[in-house]
Order: C-alpha cells, then sequence, then structure tokens
C-alpha cells in the first residue's frame, strides 16, 4: 500500500510538472510548452497555459528543442545559412547583446547540445555559442562574391537567348555566314550586358541580400 502510494505521488508529480520544449519561429519569436509530435510538414504543439494542441507548419520554425540542450527540429533554411556564410566573416550577437566579431562560422547542429563554432582573426582555436544564446548572425560583404557569379550568369545566359532566337531553324546552324553574323551582332551586346547586369546585381545585394539571420529574440 505504501509503495503504491508512492507511485501515485511521482506519477502525479511528473503530469503537474511544467514542460518547458520551447519552439522558436522565423523571426525569433517562440512559445513554451510541450512539443506533442512532429509528423510530415507540421509540428503539434501544446501551450502551457493551454490543454488543446496548435498545429504549427515548419516552414514558420526555426528550431524547437527541449529546453535542456535536447533538439527536436531544425529547419533547412538555418543550415543553408550557415553553408552560405562559412568562409566568410561576419558577427555573432548574443541575446545578451554581446557582440563576436568571426572569421569563419561553422555548425555542431547535433541532436544534444547543438551550437555554432566559429574562429576569431586573433586565434587559431575553434570557440563554441550554444544555438539558444545567439540573437543573431550577420555576414560582411565577403558574401557579395555569390552576387558576381549570378550576375555573369544572368547576363551571359540572356545574351546567349539573345543570340539563340535569331535562328529561324535548326538548318541555320550549319550555315556559317548566318552565325558569324548573328554572333557580331549579339557581341557588343554580350560585352555590355553581361557588365551591366552584374553591377545591378552586387548593387541590389548590398543593399537588400540576406546578410542578417536572426535565430532568437534578443
Amino acid at each position: 500500500m505504501k509503495f503504491f502510494s508512492i507511485s501515485m505521488f511521482l506519477a502525479c508529480s511528473l503530469l503537474s510538472a511544467s514542460v518547458n520544449h520551447q519552439v522558436v519561429f522565423v523571426g525569433g519569436e517562440s512559445a513554451v510548452g510541450r512539443v506533442v509530435d512532429i509528423r510530415g510538414d507540421s509540428l503539434y504543439f501544446q501551450r502551457q497555459d493551454q490543454k488543446s494542441e496548435t498545429v504549427f507548419s515548419l516552414k514558420d520554425i526555426l528550431y524547437a528543442h527541449n529546453g535542456e540542450g535536447k533538439l527536436f527540429y531544425i529547419s533547412d533554411r538555418v543550415r543553408k545559412f550557415i553553408r552560405k556564410s562559412m568562409s566568410h566573416g561576419g558577427t555573432i550577437v548574443t541575446i545578451d547583446g554581446q557582440k563576436i566579431p568571426y572569421s569563419t562560422l561553422g555548425d555542431e547542429l547535433f541532436m544534444y547540445d547543438p551550437r555554432l563554432t566559429y574562429y576569431t582573426l586573433d586565434s587559431n582555436k575553434k570557440k563554441y555559442i550554444e544555438l539558444g544564446s545567439v540573437h543573431k548572425v550577420t555576414v560582411d560583404h565577403t558574401v557579395s562574391k555569390y552576387a558576381v557569379w549570378k550576375g555573369f550568369y544572368a547576363g551571359s545566359a540572356l545574351a546567349a537567348f539573345s543570340f539563340l532566337i535569331k535562328f529561324k531553324s535548326l538548318k541555320q546552324f550549319y550555315d556559317l555566314n548566318t552565325i558569324s553574323t548573328n554572333a557580331s551582332e549579339v557581341y557588343p551586346g554580350l560585352v555590355t550586358m553581361t557588365p551591366i547586369i552584374t553591377i545591378g546585381w552586387i548593387v541590389y545585394d548590398f543593399f537588400r541580400g540576406k546578410r542578417e539571420f536572426l535565430f532568437n529574440k534578443g
């Protein structure tokens, strides 16, 4: 009887204890409660002050964890941003407002103790910061090299397209005179169009490029 009473007491204590699972949404906002299930493209969640379940789309979630270092889910957009930022310097801002300049960024987004890794300019030693302690990461403008390649490929593709549409049939590809005439007409556009599009892409990326990623609300 005594053993049964103790068992019931422990069971009731566990059921009444608050569960501090946390879901962090795109933009840094979060919700605390209990992650009930993750199925397909949805996460089923029960808030601390509610008995009913709420269904969240995984597209709106950055990551979810149990509050004690165990990761339930992390989105591809987090991994893609880190991969894009790996070979560039920048600044990590913690939720306490500390700014940490880094030269190289990496990650160890394991199920347990997920964290970002980084190197600083004055040290060759790898350093770590817990994912839940990061407010945001801002990449410096060296990432603009991607804009250069995008502009180059876009300009080259447009020039190639303008060259191809001048041919009315497949047979004209075997006519050297036609090819020579069309190529000479396209060349001036190629040497002007590609640099202009490339510069335009760099300018756009400078002002509107996604260099900042918000992990948690500060």
